[in-house]
């Protein structure tokens, strides 16, 4: 085996073996120089930590832009440690609320970037949850206002793993009278999912059912 020594200045780095020779060919356009990699540079790495044998690691900012306002996030998290979160995002600080969402892998690297979730982007979106199946694909829920009227529905939009949208958004409730609110939602493995919510639409302005 041979052992070699790095030599370095300002403008050279040479790379010697244990007979004073380079194993490189001086030659720059030589393919012993001719390599690449990859890298994804899209966000800073988490630092990876082991605590009693589960891998985890430092807080990390999920949203990619500080501007504005990011509120209620929710997680959901894959049989194999992937996640997403979901988020309210008021990054353009008018007072009107997105529903965005950011793929990780378990060990905290970005999986996909931010996204918006609702299509419409008229009103209000709030208070989104997040249900995963086995496979790592995902449904989103919230209340959504995109008329502006001031009366909620309660919408989904289906994702893969990799935060491909896989339908048109769609609306959960059946009955559009009144006020449909604080939706949550439950996922099996197979990806079968229930939304739950209150329910004001008997109405009985101010009384709720969970439907």
């Amino acid at each position: 085996a041979k052992t070699f020594t790095v030599l370095s200045s300002v403008n050279e780095l040479n790379i010697l073996d244990n007979e004073g020779s380079s194993p490189y060919s001086a030659d720059p356009n030589h393919s012993d120089h001719k390599f690449s990699f990859t890298y994804n540079m899209t966000a800073a790495l988490a630092n990876n930590v082991e605590v009693n044998n589960v891998s985890a690691f430092n807080d990390m900012t999920v949203n990619a832009d500080s501007r504005g306002q990011q509120y209620k996030p929710s997680v959901a998290v894959a049989k194999n440690g992937d996640y997403v979160v979901v988020w309210e995002d008021d990054k353009d600080n008018n007072g009107k609320y997105q529903v965005y969402a950011r793929g990780f892998y378990k060990g905290g690297c970005e999986k996909f970037p931010v996204k918006t979730v609702n299509i419409d982007p008229g009103g209000q979106q709030l208070k989104p949850r997040v249900g995963m199946a086995e496979d790592g694909s995902f449904v989103v829920v919230w209340e959504d206002d995109r008329d502006n009227n001031g009366y909620y529905q309660v919408r989904a939009a289906r994702f893969t793993s990799m935060g491909v949208k896989k339908s048109l958004d769609f609306t959960v409730n059946t009955n559009a009278n009144k006020q449909q609110l604080k939706p949550d939602i439950a996922m099996g493995p197979n990806g079968n999912f229930v939304v739950a919510w209150e329910d004001d639409s008997n109405g009985a302005t101010g009384v709720y059912q969970v439907f």
